[in-house]
């Protein structure tokens, strides 16, 4: 059984990061409130880690359900904002060469270069850039003016009201 201890040095990638397809649970440093660390088992010598981007712009339905969160959330007063227009294009091949290795993943903030790695691991990098996603650019540009529309015929309809009642 080999064993994988994880330290990631940005609180922003604990949600995306995924070891063949699954989640990862991540536990605080007790010496740092800025890193992160999970302990992995596994019988595998080889994982493969990636990053997976989470956007509810992207998803079957997105228009509906923006709607239904803004009109929930009293019109965008307590909406969560979704800002994030960049995509994650990152998966790598871990090889374990010890029963106990360690990896430390270190954030770059380049678009053609997104993660360093630093551990006696050795990593095989199929992918490691970010992306722009058109489509959530203009997905977000549609959901504004559909926020304002909303906005607007809410206005008409309670003034609509307000005259009616005052006859």
């Amino acid at each position: 059984m080999k064993r994988l201890h994880l330290i990631v040095k940005s609180s922003s990638l604990l949600d995306f990061i995924l070891i063949n397809r699954e989640n990862i649970r991540f536990r605080r440093n007790k010496d740092s409130k800025r890193i992160y660390e999970a302990d992995i088992e596994t019988d595998k010598d080889e994982l493969k880690l990636s990053l997976d981007t989470f956007n509810p712009y992207l998803q079957s339905g997105w228009w509906i359900k923006m709607m239904f969160l803004f009109i929930i959330s009293i019109f965008g007063i307590f909406d969560k904002r979704f800002r994030q227009r960049y995509i994650y294009r990152c998966e790598f091949t871990l090889h374990l060469t010890q029963d106990s290795n360690e990896l430390t993943i270190i954030p770059c903030g380049k678009m053609d270069h997104v993660l360093d790695f630093q551990g006696n691991v050795k990593v095989d990098e199929i992918e490691n850039r970010l992306e722009i996603d058109p489509r959530v650019k203009k997905r977000k540009v549609g959901m504004f003016f559909s926020k304002f529309g909303f906005i607007l015929i809410a206005i008409a309809i309670v003034v609509l009201i307000l005259v009616s009642t005052i006859k």
